[in-house]
């Protein structure tokens, strides 16, 4: 099995103190993605849990088809963000997807958006099957970069961060083989899509990225400078900046007895 090498730094892979730039700057998943998870399970009165739910962004896609919802985070600050958009069919808890607080086999689905490569573990994998029903399903989603906004980003902190390489907790995450060693009927579907921000809102979403937390607080006004600069390459003709993306969703399914 293969298993995510993680580069863990002080702050990387912390969100709560970004919580007001995420909850701002991080879009939603396209409709097709949604409608690709509907396809695999139909929503409609299913119970979902969803993991590492940040701010709620796709806790409420999820909700919104019809689905009643447990977001999971292990961020108090984040569930709070979450939980500023009350929804009826929505409950949040704090807690770590190694150590989910339910009783086996009551979900009919967990999902993972943008989340599963930081905790993309054997205890955590478990877990998620011991909570799922049987021939539940696991459907985990990532956006990753295709054009150069990303690559410039890394290189702009880079400028600005102490020392030693850049932390990439996806350099060795796939998540089709994690799934393999405890969902069967795996599947793995891809979607392109763009993001399109004007700069301030990019400048935002840069600060919601957990590699932020890297740059000294004094050197991220001079950081935030440099990658507004920066901004200027990937400027379409009317001004804004474009997020070329491939999403990725896996999914398996807890074998039946």
């Amino acid at each position: 099995m293969h298993t995510t090498i993680k580069q863990r730094r002080p702050g990387y892979g912390d969100f709560g103190n970004l919580s007001m730039t995420y909850g701002t700057a991080r879009r939603e998943f396209p409709p097709s993605v949604i409608s690709c998870l509907q396809a695999t399970i139909p929503l409609k009165k299913s119970t979902v849990i969803d993991l590492g739910c940040g701010t709620g962004i796709s806790t409420r896609q999820i909700a919104d088809q019809g689905a009643t919802v447990i977001g999971v985070d292990k961020d108090e600050k984040m569930i709070t963000m979450a939980e500023t958009i009350p929804y009826r069919n929505i409950t949040y808890i704090c807690a770590k997807s190694e150590n989910l607080p339910f009783v086996n086999g009551i979900f009919d689905a967990a999902t993972a958006f943008s989340s599963f490569h930081w905790f993309a573990n054997r205890k955590a994998l478990k877990e998620i099957q011991r909570v799922l029903k049987y021939n539940g399903v696991f459907f985990v989603v990532n956006k990753n970069d295709n054009g150069k906004l990303k690559e410039k980003y890394r290189k702009i902190i880079k400028e600005f961060v102490k020392s030693g390489s850049l932390p990439n907790t996806k350099k060795y995450y796939k998540p089709a083989e994690l799934l393999r060693d405890y969902f069967t009927d795996i599947t793995e579907r891809v979607f392109q899509a763009k993001e399109t921000f004007s700069v301030s809102q990019v400048l935002t979403y840069f600060q919601s990225v957990s590699l932020w937390n890297l740059v000294p607080k004094k050197r991220q006004s001079e950081a935030l400078k440099a990658l507004e600069e920066s901004c200027k390459n990937f400027m379409t003709p009317k001004g804004f900046i474009e997020r070329e993306i491939s999403i990725i969703a896996v999914s398996g399914r807890k074998p039946a007895i």
